[in-house]
């Protein structure tokens, strides 16, 4: 291709009469160009001044070649699609190219600028935000302390009032006649957006985030090894909650095991993995939820063997009808009771067994020991009657 063009380039630049290199080049009336030499030499043969190529008239005197003017020759000039080609002197032509350059160069700064600014712009709304995020994270979180500080003071306080107390008092506080809870919470394990109440037997979540533990529980402050134990969790109207018993007492104690069920809005699944949607026996919401914790007896292969289960069921509706059941096999480890209340989930409450207590009023000294003191006169009275007896019959001997 390179060759193509140098051979129509050389074309181009050739003289038709001397078919060698353009000398003193001069362009007649019909556009075809030729040695200054050569048509001379032409025309003083053949009179008439035409052209040696066209043979068409050429009146006028021959003028110099548009390549004495030092422009561009376009190498395609006489092809029908460069017909009227534009061609500048190479200091025009460098003069445009800068101009255009410079333009460019302008307008690309221009674009930087306002790429730059926006950038920046950018950068200081983001830096804005994570300052904002990172304020109100910790407005949080020190709310959340303070909120907790609070309820230890009020608990201090409470308990340091108990303390205060009679024996009598402090019994009839702690222990309300005509009930018992099964469950009573650890004060230790709630995390910072949940509340205790003062009896120990609910929690409350608080409509902050925890920014330590999602997963943290609230456990009951007595595990089960062994027997039977079963308890009520008042949910009511709570749209998310787990409830169940753990392995692990600790938060930091490693990884534990969960057997427990949860409500996530209107659905109820089994906390596992992948969660067992579950099916409630009524089709009213469950209000109070039955945990039984306790040791079966399987027989297998001639053998005996005790299973340990965890039963979930509507302690309300249906007289109390299963709504899921754990295995644990042989697990002979302590488990805790736990509860979570999730987001703003609500109030979770321990229910209370009913049981019947009597408590006695203090009773005075004689009251007290009036009884005894009657049976020893009446045992002393007896003695000296026979000692009396005793007496007078060896007297009369005598």
């Amino acid at each position: 291709m390179a060759a193509a063009s140098a051979s129509s380039l050389e074309e181009d630049l050739s003289c038709s009469v001397c078919c060698d290199i353009f000398r003193e080049p001069v362009l007649l009336g019909c556009g075809h160009s030729f040695c200054r030499e050569c048509l001379s030499r032409h025309w003083s043969s053949y009179p008439g001044r035409r052209c040696p190529i066209c043979r068409g008239p050429s009146p006028q005197e021959p003028l110099l070649n548009i390549s004495l003017r030092k422009k561009p020759i376009c190498s395609k000039c006489k092809q029908s699609q460069h017909r009227g080609h534009r061609v500048l002197t190479v200091q025009k032509a460098v003069k445009e190219c800068k101009a255009a350059v410079g333009k460019c160069e302008r307008q690309i700064q221009k674009d930087f600028e306002m790429l730059f600014t926006f950038l920046k712009e950018e950068q200081k709304t983001c830096l804005d935000a994570v300052r904002d995020t990172g304020t109100r994270e910790t407005q949080l979180m020190r709310e959340a302390m303070e909120a907790e500080v609070t309820i230890l003071s009020d608990q201090v306080q409470k308990a340091e009032e108990m303390a205060n107390k009679d024996d009598i008092a402090f019994l009839q506080v702690a222990i309300q006649p005509g009930s018992d809870y099964p469950v009573i919470l650890d004060p230790i394990t709630p995390p910072v957006n949940i509340t205790l109440s003062d009896d120990l037997t609910s929690v409350t979540a608080l409509p902050i985030p925890d920014p330590f533990d999602f997963y943290a529980l609230v456990l009951g402050s007595k595990a089960f090894d062994d027997g039977c134990h079963v308890w009520d969790v008042h949910v009511g109207e709570s749209s998310e909650w787990v409830v169940g018993v753990t392995s692990q007492q600790h938060v930091d104690g490693g990884p534990r095991s969960l057997w427990a069920i949860q409500r996530k809005q209107d659905q109820y699944s089994s906390f596992t993995s992948p969660p067992t949607p579950l099916k409630l026996p009524s089709s009213s919401s469950l209000e109070v939820l039955r945990i039984k914790l306790f040791w079966a007896v399987s027989y297998q292969g001639g053998s005996v063997r005790r299973i340990r289960k965890v039963t979930f069921s509507d302690a309300r509706n249906n007289c109390g009808s299963t709504i899921f059941r754990f295995s644990l096999g042989d697990h002979t480890g302590a488990l805790y009771p736990f509860l979570r209340p999730c987001g703003r989930g609500g109030e979770l409450r321990v229910e209370p067994t009913e049981v019947e207590v009597q408590v006695k009023e203090a009773l005075g000294l004689w009251e007290t020991y009036g009884c005894e003191v009657n049976i020893f006169g009446f045992v002393f009275g007896i003695v000296f009657l026979i000692f009396a007896l005793i007496l007078a019959t060896q007297n009369q001997a005598a």
